[in-house]
């Protein structure tokens, strides 16, 4: 007996929404990136350091973030076993170090 995927299942389109959503920022902030460094080589004629922490988001957490929701939302679309596992890793790569800079910004007064 095989197990046929289950397309309808909300945390399915939920997981995929939010890969998508990571995925156009990661997009956005690249994007901007970018122009922040054209605008520093446009005024001062060179670019040292212009859109690099906005660059450096992007890749290093913006886009692995839409990846493992990819990827959560494929596994929970094909019921692999590991589908419950990878979607709270997801939820808790995404969310835990917003919560670790909003910590230290209360209690860091």
């Amino acid at each position: 007996m095989e197990i046929e995927p289950t397309r309808n299942r909300r945390l399915t389109k939920v997981d995929g929404a939010v890969a998508v959503f990571f995925g156009v920022l990661c997009g956005l902030a690249i994007h901007e990136s970018y122009a922040a460094a054209q605008d520093a080589i446009r005024r001062y004629g060179h670019n040292v350091d212009s859109g690099a922490l906005v660059g450096a988001l992007a890749i290093l957490y913006l886009g692995p973030i839409a990846l493992l929701f990819g990827l959560a939302a494929a596994s929970m679309w094909r019921n692999w076993r590991l589908r419950w596992a990878l979607h709270w890793f997801a939820v808790a790569c995404a969310g835990l170090p917003l919560v670790y800079v909003g910590v230290s910004l209360l209690f860091n007064q």
